[in-house]
């Protein structure tokens, strides 16, 4: 990403699973916050499944070596790296990089907000992602697979649509409007 979020994160992380195809996604301030948040995610994940993390596929960025090394070694996940300039071998995570990258230049651009929304568009596109038919599950949805059950799509808006702000009444005059 070019440009820092409302929160100051100037990166993106995504982690996905091989078997349903389901992607968390994490905005970053700086690449050194990968283990925290990674440890975050693996705690998460193993809650939530109940089974052990057995193997994470990276690339050979700086991120993914020293301390990230000792931390799968430590709780026994085989660490995978792809060879250096070989985009094939993780190919599952450069299309996801560059689908998510490019709904978020759609969605800045058709809302026409400023790029400092992507990390509130990143978190859009990949919970639409999550409940989008894929092609490498023969049409069923990540959501769905990795949870067993159906999902829901109630809470689904439009991205970027208008929204008001109540303005508490000890802050407004007789006449002001109520929102803005």
């Amino acid at each position: 990403m070019d440009s820092r979020t409302l929160g100051g994160c100037l990166y993106f992380v995504p982690f996905i699973d091989d078997y349903s195809r389901k992607v968390w996604v994490f905005a970053l301030k700086s690449k050194d916050q990968v283990l925290d948040v990674f440890k975050h995610f693996h705690a998460s994940v193993e809650r939530e499944t109940n089974r052990k993390l057995k193997c994470v596929r990276a690339d050979n960025g700086g991120e993914y070596k020293g301390p990230f090394e000792r931390y799968c070694k430590d709780h026994g996940i085989k660490l995978e790296k792809v060879v250096p300039k070989t985009t094939q071998q993780n190919g599952v995570a450069k299309r996801m990089n560059r689908t998510i990258t490019e709904r978020i230049r759609c969605m800045l651009s058709h809302t026409k907000l400023p790029k400092a929304f992507w990390g509130e568009s990143m978190r859009t596109t990949v919970d639409l992602i999550n409940l989008s038919p894929s092609v490498p599950l023969s049409g069923d949805i990540p959501e769905r697979v990795w949870k067993g059950k159906d999902v829901s799509y109630k809470h689904l808006r439009v991205f970027g649509c208008k929204a008001f702000v109540h303005i508490p009444r000890d802050e407004r005059f007789k006449l002001d409007a109520k929102s803005k």
